[in-house]
């Protein structure tokens, strides 16, 4: 891989996925809903989620958290255990990123925002967003929206180009793949985040992809 590139699977619900991506990933990144997955397919109970984290010998746990408010993820810190990074995946004002960053440093934590793809720019601006206390800052697009751009991606190449420019950590996701993910890296991130990318059904990862992610990233110039 390229030096300094660092690479993140989402949505991981299966203990063999688990132990499939540990140590050849950076991030494993579990969706977490009390609803468990009923939430979707790719989100698991925070049960589940600190059980199948507390097997991780080598890549770091990630709980990402997207239908709590900033106050409730701070509250299941103490529940979740083993995760030291919390993605709070929906998109918080300059002042609340910077406001829930110290509060789950005070706890242990480091936070991961998001900035959102809207279809006409991205909410909040990642340029107004502090970046020194932060796990990463990711980029992402609305799950509503239809677009699709360069490769498929489901941001423009702008967005990440916009992120990387404010931040030293910043991450593209939104329709990453094998076929795509240089396009994403020639943008100056310095970290991919996939997910339905490397699966062979909602929720469940393919070896065969994830190998073949690694190996093109390798490739990237």
């Amino acid at each position: 891989m390229p030096v300094g590139i660092a690479v993140k699977v989402c949505g991981v619900t299966r203990e063999e996925d688990v132990w499939m991506l540990d140590g050849i990933v950076d991030y494993i990144g579990f969706v977490v809903s009390r609803r468990g997955n009923l939430a979707g397919p790719r989100a698991v109970h925070p049960r589940k989620a600190r059980d199948l984290a507390s097997s991780l010998s080598s890549s770091k746990p990630v709980a990402v958290l997207f239908d709590v408010t900033p106050s409730e993820a701070l509250s299941m810190v103490e529940e979740l255990e083993v995760f030291s990074t919390i993605q709070y995946h929906r998109p918080l004002s300059p002042e609340s990123v910077s406001e829930l960053a110290l509060d789950l440093m005070s706890v242990g934590a480091n936070l991961a925002p998001v900035s959102i793809w809207t279809g006409r720019g991205l909410t909040p601006d990642p340029c107004a967003i502090q970046d020194a206390s932060l796990e990463y800052l990711l980029v992402d697009a609305d799950k509503g929206l239809k677009e699709v751009y360069e490769g498929g991606l489901r941001a423009p190449l702008e967005a990440y180009r916009r992120a990387a420019a404010c931040h030293s950590r910043a991450a593209a996701a939104g329709g990453v793949n094998p076929e795509n993910v240089c396009r994403a890296l020639e943008t100056g991130v310095s970290m991919v985040d996939v997910s339905s990318g490397v699966e062979s059904s909602p929720g469940v990862k393919s070896r065969e992809l994830v190998a073949r992610l690694l190996e093109v990233i390798g490739g990237c110039r």
